[in-house]
């Protein structure tokens, strides 16, 4: 995991009511992630080392609900697993 989520604190990142797009998408640039490319209103992002993809949803000035930030911060950080 990066120093910068560890610095952010996972944890308490993931209580916020509320999160931006932009501060998801720093978060992610910032571990390592960079933007690939973007289908529609959702921005799609790779790693050079993660066999997965991050989509980040960007309506605008909307927030990203709690629920879907928790699963996006999970990805990013790596502890994310695939359902079976």
């Amino acid at each position: 995991m990066h120093l910068a989520l560890r610095r952010v604190g996972f944890a308490a990142f993931v209580r916020c009511a509320t999160v931006t797009v932009k501060e998801l998408a720093r978060l992610a640039e910032s571990n390592g992630w960079y933007f690939a490319r973007q289908c529609g209103s959702h921005r799609i992002y790779k790693h050079k080392h993660k066999p997965y993809d991050i989509t980040i949803p960007d309506h605008g000035s909307r927030e990203v609900r709690r629920g879907l930030c928790k699963t996006i911060l999970k990805q990013i950080a790596g502890t994310w697993k695939k359902r079976q």
